[in-house]
């Protein structure tokens, strides 16, 4: 059984969804489908680097 709390409280047909939605995920053996993005492998790659070089990752410049 999933435990989980949602704000504000869903309503009872809403909070059945989101129960069962969240069962399926995690009673799935596959890596969700986020955790294999390009664009998350190069942020993890860019903090890491930032870390190895003892170097504090820049801060985004305004507007971008």
């Amino acid at each position: 059984m999933v435990e989980f709390e949602a704000r504000p409280e869903p309503d009872p047909e809403q909070e059945e969804a989101l129960t069962l939605a969240l069962e399926r995920l995690l009673a799935g053996d596959a890596t969700p489908r986020a955790y294999l993005s390009r664009w998350r492998a190069e942020g993890i790659a860019e903090n890491v680097r930032g870390a190895v070089a003892n170097e504090p990752v820049p801060e985004p410049r305004p507007g971008e």
